[in-house]
């Protein structure tokens, strides 16, 4: 896979970037089954397949008794979790019904699968811990981005944390075809997703009309050296 990147580094037209929305993304990238090696590549390529951002903060997480991990992909912090001996009960919500049947196939009766959008998803418990790691949020327009903290922020439990992963908002990301105003595009033979970037301070905003009462953030290397924020929201 390689880097395009138009000469001015704008979006096509000035409506481009806001042409999109989860749906598309669900569309044109998740529910194609070839995008589950693509991802697989990407996480390789960005240095995060060992897990290393769970590593960062599993000590506090350890004993979690329901942990919900947001966009479960093809598994790959579920994985490191286990890897890492957690013991507690992992919920995974994942929209895309190409990811859902690799997470029964790898993790089969080891894990609580929920195939749902997760603004739509309510369980009838609340989680000690929730994971939106590797840009999730991204995957939303920057009007949703507030719905998406506020509704996780409704499935912890009182003094629940949310720990939520993102690139660098003025960094243009691996293989995009342009980033501009912080929104991109990845555009890779029949796939293309898109997204927006926030800005720590507009995480610190999201979080606080959500209710977050604790929010703070920390840099990190991954294992191929891209920096990236890492932030942890207590309810």
């Amino acid at each position: 896979m390689t880097m395009s990147v138009p000469t001015d580094g704008k979006p096509k037209s000035p409506t481009d970037k806001l042409s999109w929305h989860n749906d598309l993304n669900y569309l044109n990238f998740y529910q194609i089954p070839s995008s589950l090696p693509v991802l697989k590549e990407y996480a390789e390529a960005f240095g995060l397949s060992s897990g290393c951002d769970i590593d960062i903060f599993f000590d506090e997480i350890k004993n979690a008794k329901e942990l919900l991990d947001v966009g479960a992909g093809y598994g790959r912090a579920v994985q490191r979790l286990f890897s890492l001996g957690f013991s507690g009960k992992i919920h995974c919500v994942e929209r895309s019904s190409v990811y859902c049947q690799q997470l029964a196939l790898d993790f089969g009766d080891k894990i609580f699968i929920h195939q749902d959008d997760i603004l739509n998803f309510y369980p009838l418990q609340q989680f000690d811990v929730a994971l939106s790691l590797w840009s999730g949020i991204c995957d939303f327009q920057p009007h949703r981005q507030q719905a998406y903290l506020q509704h996780l922020f409704q499935l912890l439990r009182g003094n629940g944390i949310l720990y939520l992963d993102t690139a660098l908002w003025n960094v243009q990301p691996y293989n995009v075809e342009y980033l501009s105003q912080q929104y991109y595009r990845i555009k890779i033979n029949e796939l293309e997703i898109s997204g927006y970037i926030p800005s720590p301070e507009e995480i610190m905003t999201y979080a606080k009309v959500a209710g977050f009462s604790d929010v703070s953030h920390q840099y990190y290397h991954t294992d191929t050296h891209y920096k990236r924020l890492l932030y942890r929201l207590r309810k």
